[in-house]
């Protein structure tokens, strides 16, 4: 059995995730995180990424389409916004 680092089961996790997902929905984890994004937007507190992060960001983001979808993705996107 798997163990977090606190050296409690990740399986009881996985298990209390989806009892969850069952009680509340799908959506449930991504409209708590929405509602904890949006308070710390409200309270100042949110993480903001510096010029750095973004960039790197970006580049893994790029980086991830063309693996996914190959270089002409690129191409194609390029000539469908000069028509746009």
């Amino acid at each position: 059995m798997d163990t977090n680092k606190r050296g409690g089961s990740t399986q009881s996790h996985k298990q209390a995730a989806e009892t969850t997902k069952r009680e509340h929905g799908e959506d449930f984890f991504k409209k708590i995180g929405s509602e904890g994004g949006h308070t710390a937007q409200e309270k100042g507190t949110a993480h903001k990424f510096s010029e750095a992060e973004r960039e790197k960001g970006a580049h893994l983001g790029g980086q991830a389409v063309s693996e996914k979808y190959g270089p002409e993705h690129f191409k194609e996107m390029g000539e469908k916004g000069g028509r746009s």
